[in-house]
C-alpha cells in the first residue's frame, strides 16, 4: 500500500504500510481496488475499529470490499464519522441489505454512478487514460 503526504516529487522516497498500521492515520479512506479473493471484506469490523472517529470511508470500487454490516453498525455507534458507497455488496440490492437501513447516520449510498461523470467518459474512450499511465511511470 502506497502511503503519502502532500505533494510527491520524483526522486523522493515513499513509504509502504501494512493496511493495520495504516488505517490508525488515515481521516480519509478512499478504496480503488479490484474485488478478489484477498480484497473481499478487506474493510471489516476490526478494520473500521481501527480508524479515528472522525475519519471517513470512501468505496467507489466493488461493494464487497466492506462488510456492510460492520459498516453499518460502526455508522449506528459512532465509530466512524461517515461512510460514502458508490454501489452494494449485491446489486441490484436485496431486502434486508443492512446499508439500507434507515437509522444509519452519515451514509451516502449512490447507484454505482461514478462512471457516469463527464471526466470519466475521457477515459473510458482512452483520452485521460494515456496520461494516467504516464504519470505512474513518474
Amino acid at each position: 500500500m502506497l502511503v503519502r503526504s502532500g505533494a510527491w516529487q520524483r526522486g523522493e522516497p515513499f513509504c509502504l504500510l501494512d493496511l493495520d498500521d495504516l488505517l490508525p492515520q488515515v481521516d480519509v479512506l478512499s478504496l480503488h481496488c479490484p474485488l478478489s479473493p484477498d480484497t473481499r471484506c478487506m474493510i471489516a469490523a476490526p478494520q473500521l475499529a481501527k480508524m479515528k472517529r472522525d475519519a471517513v470511508l470512501i468505496n467507489t470500487a466493488r461493494g464487497a470490499l466492506v462488510d456492510p454490516q460492520a459498516l453499518a453498525d460502526a455508522l449506528r455507534a459512532g465509530l466512524l464519522s461517515s461512510g460514502a458507497i458508490d454501489l452494494l455488496s449485491q446489486e441490484p440490492p436485496m431486502d434486508g441489505d443492512p446499508l439500507l437501513a434507515n437509522d444509519i447516520p452519515n451514509l451516502i449510498l449512490t447507484p454505482h454512478i461514478a462512471w457516469g461523470a463527464e471526466g470519466a467518459a475521457s477515459l473510458k474512450k482512452g483520452v485521460g487514460g494515456e496520461w494516467l499511465v504516464e504519470k505512474s511511470r513518474i
